[in-house]
């Protein structure tokens, strides 16, 4: 899966996809309204290619309102809110 870039240099996404599992997006540093939409586009690409996910946010220090907002919903372009 491709990586968005974003603009704050302390938060990142790493991508694990183990044969017979879901992917796994590992999400690190704040999760706000800059670094949601890098969280967003990488969760509508696993579903759009038919992969369940699993997030983990363990080494998420700060979940703003924003990427509160973007975990509660469907990642753009999901059909259904069942892929969540």
């Amino acid at each position: 899966m491709g990586l968005p870039r974003s603009e704050d240099p302390g938060f990142r996404i790493e991508i694990d996809e183990p044969v017979g599992g879901p992917a796994v997006i590992r999400v690190r540093g704040d999760l706000d309204v800059v670094t949601a939409p890098v969280l967003d586009a990488c969760l509508a690409e696993a579903v759009l290619t038919g992969h369940s996910v699993v997030v983990d946010l363990l080494y998420v220090p700060f979940l703003g309102c924003a990427g509160l907002a973007h975990s509660m919903m469907p990642p753009t372009g999901c059909p259904s809110s069942d892929a969540v």
